[in-house]
């Protein structure tokens, strides 16, 4: 799975938890307070990850 190539607990977290929300439909993420919170530990992974 691709979870596997994160070595970071929370980045293999991050990712499956982005998975899970574009798995659902348009809208729902929207009234959905947990994409609020997701939207900031991706700034700081991705240059992590570069």
């Amino acid at each position: 799975s691709p979870e596997e190539i994160f070595t970071s607990p929370k980045e293999a977290r991050t990712r499956q938890f982005l998975r899970r929300i574009l798995d659902r439909e348009p809208g729902v993420e929207e009234e959905a307070p947990e994409p609020v919170p997701v939207a900031g530990p991706i700034p700081g992974v991705l240059p992590d990850m570069a």
